[in-house]
């Protein structure tokens, strides 16, 4: 006797999010074909999974909490006023990152930024950047720093939030050639920057 599918196997993926309580469980794709058709569930899971990494992320850019709490407020609002152009078979944790990337462009320039970091410095233990005991995380925190904003995006989508060239490429609408190039150019800083802690 032949082996019929699952009870779910062919259903519309609405209806799996219907009966599937279990909203953590579902892959981002599901999420994002649920999300595409209103369901607000679907959209606080995704906003619980990547909020936290995009936080992150926008944070090493700018330095200011009050700030990137703010940036990441338009970009999840951005993806819920905009989800019925939701494209379920590309990549929604790239989509992510490409809002808060272009949010981060079109609104920090680069006097912003420095404005943002200085003023998340006030109050904050003033530490001597030339000392015999000068803390290697210190000194990585400030190379990536000195990283140009491009390259330092990249090097962060990689070795912080394990993104692939493709998926970074995908996420800054560019070219996998361009990842690569940003990469080598952070890491050549990166090496130069900690060459007195090898």
């Amino acid at each position: 006797m032949r082996r019929q599918p699952g009870p779910l196997l062919n259903l519309h993926p609405r209806l799996i999010v219907t009966l599937m309580k279990d909203y953590a469980s579902l892959t981002d794709q599901q999420l994002a074909e649920a999300i595409k058709h209103g369901d607000a569930q679907a959209f606080q899971t995704l906003y619980h999974r990547y909020y936290q990494r995009l936080f992150t992320f926008v944070w090493y850019r700018c330095h200011s909490v009050e700030a990137t709490r703010d940036l990441l407020q338009e970009a999840f609002t951005r993806v819920w006023n905009s989800r019925e152009s939701l494209k379920p078979e590309k990549s929604i944790k790239a989509y992510l990152y490409r809002i808060a990337n272009n949010l981060m462009i079109n609104k920090s320039n680069k006097q912003m930024v420095e404005r943002a970091y200085l003023t998340s410095k006030i109050g904050e233990e003033r530490v001597s950047t030339i000392s015999d005991n000068f803390d290697l995380k210190e000194k990585i925190q400030s190379a990536i720093d000195s990283l140009p904003d491009k390259a330092r995006t990249v090097f962060l989508l990689h070795r912080y939030e394990h993104f692939t060239y493709q998926e970074i490429a995908e996420a800054l609408s560019v070219s996998v050639k361009t990842v690569e190039k940003r990469m080598s150019q952070a890491l050549k800083i990166m090496r130069d920057q900690l060459a007195p802690f090898r």
